[in-house]
C-alpha cells in the first residue's frame, strides 16, 4: 500500500514536536514498511478548508498515484508506528476513512480526546 502524507502548517513552520514526529516517522517508513511515497504541506489560512482541498486534489493528481492519502495536522504528535497500524486497520471497501483519536492536555485539568475536558 501506497500513501502520501499530507498537512497544513502556518507561515513556513512547524513545531518542533511535529517536525520530530514525522521525522521519526519517515525514518521507520523508509527503514521498514516503506509505504510513503511523498508528502504535500501547504501553508494554511484562516480558510483551513482550502488548504485541505488543495491536499487532496494534490494526492488525486499525484504522478504516484498513491492508494492512500494520510492526512495529519501539524499541531500533533504521534508515534513512529502510527501509520502501520492505520494503514493495518483501513480497507478499500468497508473502512475508506480511518483515523486516530487525538488527545488534548490541558494543564492541572485532565488529559481527554480533544474537546472532551469538562470544567465541572
Amino acid at each position: 500500500m501506497s500513501v502520501l502524507v499530507g498537512f497544513l502548517h502556518r507561515h513556513d513552520s512547524l513545531s518542533p514536536q511535529f517536525s520530530r514526529s514525522l521525522r521519526r516517522l519517515m525514518l521507520r517508513d523508509a527503514t521498514r514498511s516503506r509505504h510513503i511515497v511523498d508528502e504535500i504541506d501547504h501553508e494554511s489560512s484562516a480558510n483551513i478548508s482550502a488548504g485541505r482541498n488543495d491536499i487532496v486534489r494534490g494526492f488525486l493528481d499525484h504522478r504516484a498515484k498513491p492508494d492512500w492519502l494520510w492526512m495529519i495536522d501539524s499541531d500533533m504528535t504521534f508515534a513512529p508506528a502510527i501509520l502501520d497500524r492505520l494503514l493495518a486497520t483501513a480497507d478499500p471497501k468497508h473502512r475508506p476513512i480511518v483515523g486516530g483519536l487525538c488527545f488534548g492536555v490541558r494543564p492541572s485539568t485532565c488529559s481527554a480526546p480533544t474537546g472532551g475536558c469538562s470544567t465541572s
